[in-house]
């Protein structure tokens, strides 16, 4: 399935009544005289959400105990998004008491320095995919999937290499069993005689043992 396109948010500020306080906006174009003009209309008394057109862009206004949250997108009738980023940019805004104590007597642009930094990153989140819940749900589910996988072939390459290591042991055992069973015959009492380990030998054959048991130990404890 195709990805989803990302609403582009252009521009965004946060105002008292008529006072822009911050805002922040991703290109050249000069959007503030279009968003003056459609707050100054506003009744900010009471909380509410709209979204109205004008010529190319679309303007998305969310209201909140007097202070205005506004951005602007292209024509779009995917208004999920747009109000999404209200909403982060208003619990990232309320964060801040001061800011919110000041917003009544704050002049134009008053909060730039202190909050322009803040928006200016949540935008970039939700232009790139990644700032809402559900886009953030969608990037771990991404992100656990990618695990799984690298944990799949690592499994796939243990698995391997424990089969590696029971196919050497069981060969070391039935090469130490070929070694230290006597034979009821004489020629085969014979062969056991010409062939039967040193003390030396033992120790030898001990010591690849214990390096074996001590290699699958050591594997299975990772």
């Amino acid at each position: 399935m195709a990805p989803e396109t990302v609403v582009q948010i252009r521009y965004c500020c946060i105002s008292y009544e008529e006072t822009i306080l911050v805002s922040h906006q991703t290109e050249a174009e000069n959007y503030t005289p279009m968003v003056h003009s459609i707050i100054r209309t506003l009744d900010t008394k009471g909380d509410k959400k709209l979204s109205c057109p004008v010529d190319s862009f679309q303007v998305h206004i969310l209201i909140e105990d007097g202070i205005v949250y506004t951005c602007v997108t292209y024509l779009t009738n995917k208004h999920y998004h747009p109000f999404a980023f209200l909403e982060s940019m208003k619990e990232r805004f309320l964060q801040i008491p001061s800011l919110v104590s000041r917003a009544v007597t704050a002049s134009e642009n008053e909060f730039d320095r202190d909050f322009l930094p803040v928006i200016a990153s949540i935008v970039y989140e939700y232009n790139i995919g990644r700032g809402d819940k559900v886009s953030k749900l969608r990037a771990q589910v991404e992100d656990v999937k990618q695990v799984m996988l690298e944990n799949v072939e690592k499994v796939m390459e243990r698995g391997e290499r424990l089969d590696d290591l029971l196919s050497k042991t069981e060969d070391l055992e039935s090469h130490m069993r070929l070694l230290s069973t006597p034979s009821k015959s004489g020629l085969d009492s014979g062969f056991y005689e010409m062939s039967r380990p040193t003390s030396t030998q033992d120790r030898l054959y001990m010591q690849k043992i214990t390096a074996f048991i001590f290699g699958i130990y050591v594997f299975v404890s990772q």
